[in-house]
C-alpha cells in the first residue's frame, strides 16, 4: 500500500490537473518510501518479511518493529540443516507499546522464524497522517529536482538572491532530511540489547 496517492499530490501539494505525470508520480512515491524505510530500517508499506531469532525457553519474543505486526505463520528447525516445520498457535500482540511474538509451547532452543506482515496496508492499518505528509513532502522535494516541475517554489527554500543589472544568483536551500528524520522518529524500529 503505497504511503501517499498521485491524486492526493496532484490536489493538494502540486497543481497538476490531469494524469499526465502520474507515472512519474507514482515512480517517486515508490522512490520517497523507500528513503522511509531505510531511515525507519523497516518496512513502512506493508510488507512480507521473515524474522528469525534463535529460541529463548520462553513464551514471549519483543520484536523491534514500531508498526503494525501480523503474524501469517511461525516456524522452527532445531539445526540450520533441517527444513522449518510450521507450528500452530502463535500470535503477536502489542501492550506498552511494543509489539511481542508469543507461543504457548515457549520458544525452546534452535531456531525460530516469524512470517509476518509489517507496516501500514491502508486497510485494516490505515497510513497514519504524519507518516503520509512526510512522504508526500519528500515526493514534492523529488518532484521540485525534475525537468517538469521548473526547479522553483521547492521546499526548504531559503533565499534567493538576484542582482538587476549583473548576473549574480544566489540560492540557497535548507537540507530538509533532518526534519524529515525527526518527523519519522516514531517510526525508527527499536533495538532490543
Amino acid at each position: 500500500m503505497p504511503l501517499t496517492t498521485t491524486n492526493k499530490l496532484k490536489t493538494t501539494y502540486i497543481n497538476i490537473p490531469d494524469s499526465s505525470q502520474d507515472a512519474r508520480l507514482t515512480s517517486l512515491i515508490g522512490q520517497a518510501t523507500a528513503i522511509i524505510k531505510g531511515i525507519c530500517k523497516q518496512p513502512v508499506d506493508g510488507e512480507a518479511v521473515g524474522f528469525e531469532f534463535a529460541g529463548t525457553l520462553e513464551r514471549t519474543y519483543l520484536l523491534p518493529y514500531t508498526v503494525p505486526v501480523v503474524l501469517t505463520s511461525l516456524q522452527y528447525r532445531a539445526t540450520p540443516d533441517v527444513a522449518w516445520t510450521t507450528v500452530t498457535g502463535g500470535f503477536v500482540y502489542k501492550a506498552d507499546g511494543v509489539w511481542s511474538l508469543y507461543y504457548e509451547g515457549g520458544l525452546t532452543t534452535g531456531l525460530w522464524k516469524a512470517n509476518m506482515t509489517i507496516g501500514y496496508d491502508g486497510t485494516t492499518n490505515a497510513v497514519p497522517a504524519d507518516l503520509e505528509s512526510v512522504c508526500s513532502e519528500m515526493v514534492v522535494e523529488l518532484w521540485k529536482n525534475t525537468d517538469f516541475a521548473g526547479r522553483e517554489n521547492r521546499f526548504g527554500l531559503a533565499s534567493v538572491a538576484q542582482s538587476q543589472g549583473g548576473q549574480t544568483q544566489t540560492t540557497t536551500y535548507r537540507d530538509l532530511s533532518i526534519r524529515f528524520r525527526q518527523r519519522l522518529a516514531p517510526y525508527i524500529m527499536r533495538a532490543w540489547l
